[in-house]
């Protein structure tokens, strides 16, 4: 969450969300998807927009 926020409205690649969360160790795709859901059922879902097949960026609402 800290990373979208301090990128607010900018796309984070999967590459650096994955480098920031997991270090050294390797992601998938799913793995990621997963905790930004869980991330999502948290919070409001439409604040985290998804950018098929690059990354998500987190949306400032009004």
């Amino acid at each position: 969450m800290h990373l979208l926020v301090s990128a607010m409205g900018q796309v984070i690649p999967f590459e650096s969300i994955e480098r920031s969360v997991w270090y050294e160790k390797q992601a998938t795709p799913d793995t990621i998807r997963m905790y930004i859901n869980k991330l999502r059922a948290k919070l409001y879902y439409e604040l985290i927009e998804n950018i098929q097949g690059y990354g998500y960026k987190l949306v400032p609402q009004p």
